[in-house]
């Protein structure tokens, strides 16, 4: 009687370590679903980013007309295929799998004695643990080379980043150079006298200043009038024929 309470304890034991195994396994694979979901997350913001910065690329750019111009277009649309790539590469680890579970079978325990159902038990979840581990081998692969890939689309975002931010910097600034030289000749086009002035200018006397008078200057000629009448000459004329 000891000797089958002691073999009974000792497959209960079994039944325990082989249930929290099997069930540890499922717990595993649901994890990397969770992770799976997290970096699906991330990599849509990731998409967000390079779409502001490739719908300004296309409306700066298109079509381009130079090498850098071209090059970060190439550089775009690969980025793009990158993260379409992973994305299809995380979706595989949230695909549906068919995972072993134990199952309730009530005319089991009615057949069997208890140790036999703990041997029994036991014995199919450690058949059953290899297929659900194999499962999520492959789950945790593919989750580990869509980390991957994230980490090489944040660098590469970055350096795009970089590179379009100063390429629009240097291409503003030569706009705002051209707009400049563009005002300068309308301003000549209206006002060609002022901007190419021929006419010779007045010498100045010896030690004047632009802004001191020239005090050799002949005054103009000022005209004379008088506090009382006086006729015009005409009419002074016309008095003395009547006289």
């Amino acid at each position: 009687m000891i000797d089958h309470l002691n073999k009974l304890e000792k497959y209960k034991e079994l039944y325990n370590l082989s249930k929290e195994a099997f069930n540890e396994e499922l717990s595993r694979s649901h994890r990397i679903d969770q992770k799976a979901t997290t970096y699906l997350a991330v990599l849509t913001f990731l998409l967000g980013i390079l779409s502001f910065f490739g719908t300004r690329l296309i409306d700066s750019i298109f079509p381009p007309n130079d090498f850098l111009e071209w090059c970060l277009l190439v550089f775009c649309s690969s980025l793009l295929i990158l993260i379409v790539f992973t994305w299809f590469v995380l979706f595989r680890v949230l695909k549906v799998h068919e995972f072993s579970k134990i199952p309730i079978d009530i005319q089991y325990f009615y057949k069997n004695e208890l140790i036999d159902v703990y041997y029994g038990f036991s014995k199919g979840m450690n058949q059953n643990l290899s297929r659900n581990r194999e499962i999520g081998d492959k789950k945790s692969l593919r989750l580990y080379k869509g980390y991957i890939l994230i980490r090489v689309i944040v660098i590469f975002i970055a350096i795009f980043s970089f590179i379009f931010i100063g390429y629009s910097y240097k291409k503003s600034k030569s706009e705002n150079n051209n707009q400049r030289e563009a005002l300068k000749m309308a301003k000549y086009r209206e006002n060609p006298k002022d901007s190419n002035d021929q006419s010779p200018k007045k010498p100045q006397s010896e030690g004047q200043s632009e802004t001191e008078p020239n005090l050799d200057i002949i005054p103009p000629t000022f005209d004379v009038v008088t506090e009382g009448y006086k006729p015009p000459k005409t009419q002074i004329k016309g008095h003395k024929n009547d006289k």
